[in-house]
């Protein structure tokens, strides 16, 4: 996946880069992690070691690769769906409660697991690379 867009400021390590949405995004793995399928115009955060050799203003190419969509797959739909099946499965074999309240801690469980990527969103977001080419 390939984005062009602006870069709008520069805080030490960090680049936030605006860029604009391409309906392309729909097929995207990596489109929750940077969150471009959610409005026209979105900003996007991406760390860099030489952000010193940028400039706001800058036009850009922001790239990620396969593997880190695939990455961002795993954490934000496969993870989340096996944690569901894997307590569903545990609770209905293990208690004796209604399936309606199974269900509910089932639920709950997955959010507390969304919870947690959100707590960890700067770390996780560290551990994805984009990679960020100057346009003439």
């Amino acid at each position: 996946m390939q984005k062009e867009g602006t870069i709008t400021s520069i805080n030490e390590n960090l680049l936030t880069i605006s860029i604009c949405r391409e309906d392309a995004c729909g097929s995207c793995g990596a489109r929750h992690l940077c969150g471009v399928s959610h409005g026209k115009i979105k900003n996007i955060e991406c760390y860099a070691p030489d952000a010193s050799s940028y400039n706001i203003g800058d036009r850009v190419t922001v790239g990620i690769s396969e593997l880190y969509s695939l990455k961002a797959v795993l954490i934000l739909l496969i993870f989340p769906l096996v944690v569901l099946f894997a307590m569903l499965a545990a609770l209905e074999f293990l208690t004796e409660y209604s399936d309606a309240i199974d269900a509910l801690v089932a639920i709950v469980t997955v959010a507390a697991y969304y919870g947690a990527v959100y707590m960890f969103n700067d770390t996780i977001k560290r551990r994805f690379i984009f990679k960020i080419v100057k346009q003439q």
